[in-house]
């Protein structure tokens, strides 16, 4: 039997992806502020001086990255992503949003921190390739055949890589090295996406870099399913109005 869907999973949306949102660093740009504080600096000052108002300890907020920068044109308020990270290496699903005044003072925030992260296990026993086979073994998918490296890329502690699609994908297989937080533990990981070739099954799967267990799986086509499902009965039962559900809209 396949690993149950999690209700509530933590894994990022695609492994290629992922890593480029999470080790982004966006160039703040001038101006939008009427303090002489810098926004990002006031927002990860915020974090590290208040851990417990994020969920966390100042030990788990040690090493942040910041993902995006942003001020909204109506209103000068800057909108700052953070993530937290080990040695470099991003925590996936760790997020802290935190909005910034043109007084440079803290007006909002939202927190994804991910607790424990300073107690973060692990060593990359397995490359990609490895990684790929153990999330097909852990999905029970066919044998994978012929797997090989397509592409590899560094970026400090941060390593991405492409495998060939080993016959059980449609597409080469995007993997990506990450810290990820299961059952209580954060172990190093290898986020793999797997897109079957019958398209009823793609999968996030986070593997276990050092020992290949199947940590956390995500079917993303039974999640955009349901979310449709979710919409219709939601539009039926109220009709005219708006659906906010999806999050806030983007006022850059």
């Amino acid at each position: 039997m396949r690993p149950a869907r999690l209700s509530r999973p933590r894994i990022a949306a695609t492994a290629a992806l992922a890593v480029t949102a999470l080790i982004a660093a966006p160039a703040v740009a001038a101006g939008g502020s009427s303090s002489d504080r810098d926004p990002v600096e006031v927002a990860l000052e915020d974090i590290r001086s208040n851990p417990g108002k994020y969920g966390v300890t100042a030990a788990d907020v040690d090493e942040l990255l910041v993902t995006d920068a942003y001020t909204s044109r109506h209103n000068a308020v800057w909108h700052v992503y953070v993530r937290q990270a080990v040695g470099g290496t991003p925590v996936a699903g760790s997020l802290a949003n935190v909005n910034v005044d043109r007084n440079g003072s803290v007006v909002h925030f939202g927190s994804r921190l991910v607790p424990d992260v300073d107690r973060a296990s692990g060593r990359a026993a397995l490359d990609a390739v490895g990684a790929v086979r153990a999330a097909a073994r852990g999905l029970e998918l066919d044998e994978p055949v012929g797997l090989e490296l397509l592409g590899e890329s560094t970026d400090g502690e941060v390593r991405t890589a492409l495998v060939s699609d080993g016959g059980v994908a449609a597409r080469p297989i995007p993997a990506a090295l990450t810290y990820q937080a299961s059952a209580d533990v954060v172990r190093l990981a290898w986020i793999v996406e797997i897109e079957e070739p019958d398209g009823q099954h793609w999968w996030m799967a986070a593997v276990d870099a050092e020992t290949g267990a199947l940590l956390e799986s995500e079917n993303l086509v039974i999640n955009e399913k349901a979310s449709d499902h979710a919409h219709a009965d939601e539009h039926a039962a109220h009709a005219g109005e708006v659906n906010h559900a999806a999050g806030e809209a983007n006022t850059r």
